[in-house]
């Protein structure tokens, strides 16, 4: 038990160790390229830094599809609802059924 425990101190020893020392190095960082702390942090993180590229949603192609379908003709206040069209989208079996082809085929 008694060497759990040392060894548990050792490692946290170490590990206070570590974060004093990286934080130290931060500090250096900052001062010598004159920039926040955020933006070293920021760098230093694993997020990444891209964006996802915009582009067309098979989702919303669904919707623009039917809602022209079901639309169409009709006066302002006789329209579907997004909601509406979205529940009609759900129900349906022959858009959960689409193979990859037909799904590049409706966003092209």
């Amino acid at each position: 038990m008694a060497q759990k425990v040392e060894k548990r101190k050792k490692l946290d020893d170490a590990i206070t160790s570590f974060v004093q020392d990286q934080s130290n190095r931060l500090h250096k960082l900052v001062v010598a390229h004159d920039v926040s702390d955020k933006q070293v942090k920021d760098i230093l993180s694993l997020k990444p830094h891209y964006h996802r590229k915009c582009c067309v949603q098979l989702r919303n192609v669904f919707v623009h599809i039917k809602s022209k379908e079901l639309n169409e003709g009709h006066p302002i206040g006789d329209k579907y609802s997004l909601e509406q069209i979205q529940n009609i989208i759900d129900s349906d079996p022959a858009y959960k059924q689409l193979s990859a082809e037909e799904e590049q085929d409706y966003i092209n």
